[in-house]
């Protein structure tokens, strides 16, 4: 049997991600032109992968955790959102901001507040951690007035009634498919449900891409940061379809004894992954012996088509 390894062809950042460095980058160059020297910081990660951030940081953008800390200071925030009660505190308090906010969560925030304000919805939002900078976001905008589930365990934990107008929005790096599920058992308690369709399709993309490519192979190997949600969804997905893999952040933590015993590897990363982390993964495992072979193109899944996918869902959710 052939001996190789392919890179997933949605391997890497997504177009938010990607606008988001970009604007940091741009951000720090016009303040440098106007001679702004007040210090230059990011309010928590810009992004959840540390070496994405670190190629960010390694322009002289410094790191707050809190906005108390932002006074006097030029302040880049988060692509996964933030609470707009925060941001006005920033804005009270930073000298200059560049708020890095992903469209595709704004126009999920502004499509969840049509559905609480205009329909007059009881709130239900699907997503992972409570404490997830998206997750934060989302129920800031909308005032507090939100239950958060994780799954279809905790539908029976919703104090709404039975006959209450729900409006439900998910998490944007969601697998639309379990979302579904969800979003099928809360429509079995409650009579009056709306739901927008709020995860990424970019994500989607990446998750389907690992669904059709994962049966071809012997192992998956997921490049991302930690904190990644899409990057943990990936995973869950490869595990859920009975294929190993092995989930690292830096190229330097692949060892050759985690992909001896395999043939045929598949390399992909999450949607805050650099494209140069994947090829570097590539490359060690050219030098240990697996040799790269492309993957059949497919125009629909290159990075030109997704981005502008993903464009048009940023409008269109509004």
């Amino acid at each position: 049997m052939e001996i190789f390894h392919s890179k997933a062809q949605t391997a890497a950042q997504c177009w938010g991600v990607k606008r988001a460095r970009n604007r940091a980058r741009i951000f720090n160059q016009r303040l440098k032109r106007e001679g702004n020297r007040n210090e230059l910081v990011a309010l928590g990660e810009v992004v959840h992968n540390t070496r994405s951030v670190d190629s960010i940081m390694a322009e002289g953008i410094g790191t707050i955790n809190h906005v108390e800390e932002a006074d006097g200071k030029n302040v880049i925030t988060s692509a996964h959102g933030i609470d707009p009660r925060l941001m006005d505190v920033l804005r009270m308090v930073a000298y200059d901001i560049e708020d890095t906010t992903c469209p595709i969560v704004i126009a999920q925030h502004e499509a969840a507040v049509k559905l609480q304000i205009e329909q007059g919805r009881k709130m239900i939002l699907i997503g992972k951690r409570p404490n997830h900078p998206e997750i934060l976001g989302t129920i800031g905008v909308l005032n507090d007035k939100v239950i958060l589930i994780r799954d279809e365990t905790q539908i029976r934990q919703i104090t709404y009634k039975v006959d209450d107008p729900i409006g439900v929005i998910a998490q944007t790096t969601l697998d639309p498919r379990k979302v579904a599920t969800i979003l099928t058992m809360i429509e079995r308690v409650f009579g009056d449900v709306v739901y927008l369709p709020t995860t990424c399709d970019d994500i989607t993309f990446k998750i389907q891409e690992i669904r059709d490519l994962a049966p071809l192979f012997d192992l998956v190997i997921v490049v991302s940061g930690p904190k990644s949600e899409n990057g943990g969804t990936l995973r869950e997905t490869v595990v859920e379809m009975g294929k190993p893999c092995v989930f690292i952040l830096d190229p330097e933590e692949l060892r050759i004894k985690s992909v001896k015993d395999s043939r045929r590897i598949l390399v992909t990363g999450s949607a805050s992954t650099m494209i140069e982390d994947v090829n570097e993964v590539g490359c060690k495992l050219t030098d240990w012996g697996w040799p790269e072979k492309k993957s059949q193109f497919n125009p629909q899944l290159s990075a030109e088509y997704r981005y502008r996918i993903s464009a048009r869902q940023a409008g269109r959710l509004v």
